[in-house]
């Protein structure tokens, strides 16, 4: 008795399947002629306007978010950015120990480990910067432009970027008061 209800979900898609399948013969939208003639059967409507009613869903002034150009560029920063934070937290993962200085004695060599990653948070910190600067650019650019665009895709691409440059400036500047300490 368990499996009674697997049993009636399967009963009721395979008679949608079938009546689907019925149906789409009986209006010819399907191609069965080479079923017996090879190994793999059509399934390409035989008649493209079969699928118009999908293009009547999309509202008649439908434009893609950016020009290629504007997307293109946009991509590349945002790009930057991505790169950014899987550095960052490739190198966060190395400088937890560098933290702990702040409540221990540290070694020359601790305190050496500290300020190269010190040095490398900074050059991060610096190419975030440098995404955020040139997205607020394009972004500048872009609203002064007549150029359509999706504001909507446009805010999520500068959130992201400025996500990314604030949680790297944020360690960034922990990691120098560790450093200075030490």
């Amino acid at each position: 008795m368990k499996y009674k209800n697997t049993s009636i979900v399967l009963g009721i898609s395979c008679v949608s399947a079938f009546l689907f399948l019925g149906t789409a013969t009986a209006n010819n939208d399907i191609d069965t002629t080479d079923v017996n003639k090879s190994s793999s059967v059509n399934l390409e409507p035989a008649n493209p306007r079969s699928f118009e009613h999908i293009v009547k869903l999309l509202p008649e002034d439908f434009k893609p978010a950016f020009t290629r150009e504007t997307v293109l560029k946009l991509n590349g920063i945002v790009r930057r950015s991505y790169e950014v934070i899987n550095e960052f937290d490739s190198l966060k993962k190395g400088n937890e120990a560098s933290l702990l200085l702040v409540d221990s004695k540290a070694t020359a060599e601790q305190i050496k480990l500290a300020n190269s990653q010190f040095n490398e948070m900074q050059a991060l910190s610096e190419r975030s910067k440098s995404a955020l600067e040139d997205m607020m650019k394009a972004v500048d650019t872009l609203k002064a432009s007549q150029e359509h665009y999706n504001s909507a895709v446009l805010a999520g691409m500068v959130k992201f970027v400025k996500v990314v440059e604030h949680e790297v400036n944020e360690h960034s500047t922990l990691l120098a008061k560790v450093v200075k300490q030490a």
